[in-house]
């Protein structure tokens, strides 16, 4: 007996829900819905320009790299070989162009993470290149070891930095395949 009360009170709770939706509530209803689809389509547009901002330092960071491999060429030849100051300024040549490079990844890193500023804490690179004029200056071999030790150490930065982007790409693919997905 007691089962059939609670069938027909459950019926009678459903009625008056369907009785209280107002055309103004569902009104409500239907622009939270929009306002959610909108928020999740600008979210989505935001971490793909953000992801061809890193794919693009990535970019720049390799084409750094491989700057900075011909410097390591030079700085070896001038540690092993002797090579003069013409292989000095062309070792320096490489070290500046690979800044260059370098210069344009930061930027594009940091309009990456002014638009995901908003949306998620990410953490990207920052990666710097130590100039070596004492080279030129005082040719001698602990300047030549002090330059090629420095070469190396921007080498291990950059792929490094490159390696993270790498992370930071895949990670924000997930979310956005996820998000995605919702819509």
């Amino acid at each position: 007996m007691f089962i059939n009360y609670k069938y027909e009170f459950e019926k009678v709770i459903s009625t008056i829900e369907v009785e209280i939706k107002t055309p103004e509530i569902e009104e409500l209803e239907l622009r939270r819905d929009e306002l959610e689809s909108k928020t999740n389509l600008k979210t989505v547009r935001n971490i793909s320009w953000a992801i061809n901002h890193l794919k693009q330092s990535k970019k720049f960071y390799s084409r750094a790299g491989g700057e900075m491999g011909v410097a390591k060429t030079h700085s070896n030849i001038d540690l092993f070989l002797g090579g003069g100051l013409l292989n000095d300024i062309l070792k320096e040549s490489k070290r500046s162009s690979s800044r260059k490079y370098i210069n344009a990844g930061n930027r594009c890193l940091n309009n990456a993470r002014k638009i995901l500023k908003e949306i998620l804490d990410i953490k990207l690179p920052h990666i710097t290149v130590e100039t070596g004029f004492r080279d030129l200056l005082f040719d001698n071999i602990f300047t030549d070891i002090s330059s090629r030790s420095a070469i190396t150490s921007s080498q291990n930065g950059i792929n490094d930095g490159i390696r993270q982007i790498n992370e930071q790409i895949k990670r924000l693919q997930e979310i956005l395949n996820n998000l995605k997905e919702e819509n």
